[in-house]
């Protein structure tokens, strides 16, 4: 994708300019669409809880979910089933929402997993064990391997959003509610279109693709541009809000960093491709782990800001809040190309 130039204007008839107007929705319809991301969330939370808990919760006398940290519980086969859970979470959320935009299923479904993170606990009682037995250096060694296998897992999940989208539930309506048309967004001198097959190719076959003759992005320069851009953003805004380890400070502290990291990170790369802003949070995970201070500063407290959470904790609300961080910047690029031309 590429950033809309706001000049020189191209010329607008009165008619054109009415073809590109579009409708919005209605108050009820607004309500109406809402009310079915709350049913696919909850829809999510669900199925989560009553197929994915049974194989990855901790122990019994412990908290803090973990894929690796606790021997026996997780594991590779907890990691599989938990990423077939999802999959099955996103193409439940794709049916109940649709139509909508590509990522409106990996949103709900991420959003859902927040029920596992919320009942399996905080992180307080990982770092005591960690604090008593001298093994805090190797927990977070592995909640930093843990990371890596949930890098994996979005992966699997960005794939399975391209089939689902391409196959079953390809429309433009959510490009609607923006106020433009494939029309207005063609008029104004781009072109709407693509594919979604294979990986190595960004997934909008709805979004604005570069100006003919324009000198094609490098890709790769633009996505370690946007990971770092929301690495750094995420990480200074999480050393403000994340003041304790106490579950609703983290999960609402990792949204609001990276919903405004994803979206500057967009601002920073308009050519980047959203699977390299979600796996900027895993990263940043993983950064923060690898850096912590194992210094006891309180029984059960981690004396570093980005390990106060668990990596759960850092997928279920960084990894939605950054596809909302991301689809925001796009909509406001495209309104102002809109108004630039009107």
């Amino acid at each position: 994708m590429s950033q809309l130039p706001v000049t020189p204007a191209l010329a607008v008839s009165d008619s054109e300019l009415a073809e590109m107007a579009i409708h919005p929705e209605s108050f009820w319809g607004v309500v109406v669409r809402r009310s079915r991301y709350v049913v696919a969330i909850a829809a999510s939370a669900a199925v989560m809880l009553y197929v994915a808990w049974p194989l990855v919760s901790p122990p019994p006398e412990l908290a803090g979910l973990s894929l690796v940290a606790w021997p026996g519980h997780g594991g590779i086969v907890g990691a599989a089933v938990l990423t077939g859970v999802l999959v099955a979470c996103i193409l439940l959320s794709m049916i109940l929402c649709h139509p909508d935009s590509p990522h409106i299923g990996i949103y709900c479904a991420l959003l859902g997993l927040g029920a596992l993170a919320i009942r399996g606990g905080n992180i307080h009682l990982m770092v005591y064990s960690g604090q008593t037995s001298g093994r805090l250096a190797a927990i977070h060694k592995l909640l930093a391997l843990e990371c890596v296998q949930w890098a994996v897992i979005i992966i699997v999940c960005e794939v399975a959003i391209r089939l689902f989208y391409e196959r079953l539930f390809s429309n433009l309506r959510w490009l609607d509610r923006s106020g433009l048309s494939r029309e207005s967004v063609e008029k104004m001198g781009h072109k709407v279109g693509g594919s979604v097959g294979g990986f190595a190719v960004s997934l909008w076959l709805l979004a604005l693709t570069r100006k003919s003759g324009d000198k094609k992005p490098n890709q790769i320069i633009q996505n370690v541009i946007a990971i770092l851009a929301t690495v750094i953003v995420a990480s200074g805004v999480l050393y403000v809000f994340m003041q304790s380890q106490n579950k609703g400070q983290v999960l609402f502290a990792l949204y609001v960093s990276f919903a405004l990291g994803g979206g500057l990170g967009r601002a920073a790369a308009p050519h980047c491709d959203l699977w390299a802003l979600m796996l900027a949070v895993p990263l940043t995970a993983a950064l923060g782990y690898l850096s912590a201070s194992t210094h006891m500063q309180f029984p059960g407290e981690s004396a570093s800001i980005l390990s106060r959470a668990l990596p759960v904790d850092y997928i279920c609300a960084g990894v939605p809040a950054v596809i909302f961080g991301y689809y925001t910047a796009l909509r406001i690029q495209f309104r102002h190309a809109l108004d630039a031309q009107t």
